[in-house]
């Protein structure tokens, strides 16, 4: 480890001892299969350092010569910090009662961390240290739409919001059968088979380190012997007993001993690099943020997004999604923006509900996203599980254990080691399926990119072009994953920029949204016979895709809105060549009088020019459009798509008269008919002087992330029942 992670610890074990709180996880789990399988490993107990541990969320006092020693925090914290309990959010989402997650000023963590110490209605503090941020329980009779306005209007706070749920991704397990009979999943993704190709040829960790190290953010991982608080022996798994570990981190106890009491984190951990390892040789680094019952919340997400990030991992492996109705906060968008310029590949899963929507963190461009193939009578086909759309990737393999396609008298699961979590002293191979299963084995190919010297920048790209099915369909993305393909392959992708505007329209007592999208290349030159895939939230929830005609332009629908105010945001998922290549776009302004207004927040698209681009007044009806505000949210700091959200008059009437204007910074850019589109001698295409921009909310949309999902829950939480 380095001096600056050495340091880092040092802080780490620091804010341990001085902790005041904890925080409890709790959720009914998944009901899984759990049978002993005939090849079990016995570890025996002499194996077993004499260290105790800790029940899962229990105070800690972990002693060994490899780890050190860490510091038992106070049993005031445990009371404080009650069991956590999902419940739905203002927008349907699952949040963790009670909590919420505050980002102060930099340089003011101590000023705001006493503010809320001294708040009756807080119950307790945590500090993140890795991600600077704040870990906050109210009390059970606050209401969140009371405390949210008033922490977010303390001195130095930057953000707050509510602390989403976080669920593992595993479908399911079993133990049944015999290794020789389960590695179809190997010969189905095309792996490299002789140490030549496993090991690779280029690059090996950023500070020097031999091995590449990939994160596990997950249950944990048994990666060390220890005993709990009850006696009861936890081995290391034998699978791992070589591999070198580098910076555990427990995200959820803000320790350094991320044991695993689940074994879906042992189970991915060997999959990745122990037993059978399908990665090439790489360090483990064990991040614990989901628990015993595979959940977990957007702190502890975003704080081992940090963690990773300091501690120079080179892939992240994201088993773990947030439900479908779950819209990025500003906080994880800029934890995963500075995951990625960091160089980091993140991988994820798309999710297990069969919903044609890829769910965060899968969700984000920059991110691996990935989907679980299982076998078909015909070959390889989607499990019917996974979740899909125009934001997926490929295909890895995830299994079924409810088939036996390929009648060898066990189900079609993926194989690894792992424990039963009624007995962690007994290991075995166990069976599991689910889109986990195959986000691991997208991570095992990512490694495999980095040691032959891929860009990590490329890696999306280039598993996803080079892998098996042709041309990019929204079940498949880009179709089964071929690591030698992959290996194979050198793709180079155009790059788009994506112009957008969305209107606000009503005809026939029908009200819905229109959005003109224009795409052009480098050379600001139109994109045509281009599908544009875009999905709206808010007012209306749906998907929707327009092909651009020859001057690169087309426009994206739907219908009807919600009744009341309307809010609505529009995401531009991907873009699908001509030639079938997708790829992510990139935001670029829709105009020069655009570009003054809202430089921090979208920046300049390619280069230092803002496009005007040239509307043609035949493709676009917008005779039953009304006034409508726009905000635009993606763009320098932000790792969403580009996105761009329309609201009407009541929605910025009741914002305007709930908020504050002292330091207010969000930009809004109002449409009006009959003025915007301009006349035939202008083309059309700017704000004009007809346009009004306010400043008149506390966002800031500048410096880091993107507060456009924040602002629309603030928005929501305020508007009135129709």
């Amino acid at each position: 480890m380095t001096n600056a992670a050495t340091s880092r610890t040092q802080v780490r074990r620091a804010a341990s001892t001085a902790a005041v709180m904890l925080v409890i996880f709790w959720a009914p789990s998944t009901p899984e299969v759990s049978v002993q399988t005939p090849a079990t490993v016995e570890v025996a107990s002499a194996r077993l350092a004499t260290a105790p541990s800790h029940p899962s969320h229990a105070p800690v006092l972990a002693t060994d010569a490899q780890h050190g020693v860490l510091a038992v925090a106070p049993a005031a914290s445990l009371a404080a910090f009650p069991a956590i309990e999902p419940v739905a959010g203002p927008n349907g989402a699952e949040i963790a009662r009670g909590e919420l997650i505050v980002a102060p000023l930099p340089g003011r963590e101590a000023d705001v961390e006493t503010a809320l110490r001294l708040d009756h209605t807080v119950l307790a503090v945590e500090r993140l240290v890795s991600a600077g941020l704040l870990h906050v329980r109210l009390d059970d009779s606050v209401a969140l739409a009371t405390a949210l306005p008033a922490i977010r209007a303390l001195d130095g706070v930057a953000d707050v919001t509510t602390n989403a749920i976080l669920r593992g991704s595993g479908h399911g397990r079993a133990t049944e059968g015999t290794p020789s009979s389960l590695l179809w999943n190997v010969r189905a993704m095309n792996l490299p088979s002789d140490s030549h190709e496993r090991r690779g040829q280029g690059r090996a960790h950023r500070d020097g380190r031999a091995n590449l190290v990939v994160a596990l953010l997950d249950s944990g991982a048994a990666y060390r012997d220890h005993v709990d608080a009850d006696g009861r022996a936890h081995p290391a798994s034998p699978g791992l007993a070589s591999v070198e570990i580098v910076a555990p981190y427990d995200a959820l106890d803000g320790d350094e001993t991320p044991d695993d009491a689940n074994g879906h984190g042992t189970f991915i951990a060997n999959l990745l690099v122990g037993s059978p390892g399908l990665g090439p040789d790489a360090a483990l680094m064990p991040v614990r943020v989901l628990d015993n019952n595979l959940v977990g919340t957007e702190a502890a997400l975003i704080e081992g997004m940090a963690h990773a990030s300091l501690e120079g991992a080179d892939v992240i492996n994201l088993s773990l999604v947030f439900d479908a109705a779950y819209q990025p906060t500003r906080l994880l968008d800029a934890a995963f923006a500075q995951t990625l310029a960091s160089g980091a590949v993140i991988v994820a899963a798309a999710g297990n509900d069969g919903a044609a929507q890829v769910h965060y963190p899968a969700a984000f461009p920059g991110v691996v996203a990935v989907g679980a193939s299982t076998l078909g009578r015909h070959g390889l086909e989607r499990a019917s599980y996974s979740s899909y759309g125009a934001a997926l990737d490929f295909l890895a393999p995830g299994g079924d254990l409810t088939t036996d396609v390929n009648r060898d008298g066990t189900p079609d699961g993926i194989l690894a080691e792992s424990f039963d979590p009624q007995a962690p002293d007994h290991f075995g191979l166990w069976l599991y399926a689910g889109t986990s299963q195959a986000a691991a084995q997208g991570s095992a190919a990512a490694l495999y990119l980095l040691a032959d010297g891929v860009e990590p920048a490329n890696i999306p790209a280039q598993l996803r072009e080079s892998a098996q099915g042709g041309r990019f369909h929204v079940e498949t993305g880009g179709g089964f994953l071929d690591v030698r393909q992959a290996l194979a392959r050198h793709v180079e992708l155009p790059r788009v920029g994506v112009q957008t505007f969305a209107v606000l329209v009503e005809q026939g007592g029908v009200h819905g949204v229109v959005a003109p999208v224009a795409l052009l290349d480098v050379d600001d030159r139109p994109v045509a016979g281009a599908r544009v895939y875009g999905r709206f939230h808010g007012s209306i929830e749906t998907a929707t895709t327009c092909t651009t005609t020859r001057d690169g332009t087309c426009t994206l629908e739907a219908s009807p809105l919600r009744a009341g105010a309307a809010l609505v945001a529009l995401e531009i998922e991907a873009v699908v060549l001509r030639d079938g290549h997708a790829v992510r776009p990139t935001t670029v302004t829709t105009s020069v009088a655009q570009a003054d207004a809202l430089a921090a927040v979208v920046g300049t698209g390619f280069g230092s020019s803002s496009t005007v681009w040239s509307i043609n007044l035949r493709l676009f009806s917008f005779y039953g459009g009304y006034t409508t505000f726009m905000v635009y949210g993606s763009g320098e700091g932000s790792a969403l798509p580009p996105t761009v959200v329309a609201f009407d008059t009541r929605s910025a009437d009741t914002l305007l008269a709930s908020s504050s204007t002292d330091g207010a910074s969000l930009v809004f850019v109002e449409w009006r008919p009959e003025s915007y589109l301009g006349t035939a001698l202008t083309n059309g295409g700017g704000f004009g002087s007809s346009s009004t921009v306010w400043s008149s909310w506390n966002f800031s949309l500048s410096g880091w992330g993107s507060s456009v999902y924040t602002f629309m829950g603030a928005t929501q939480d305020r508007m009135e029942a129709p």
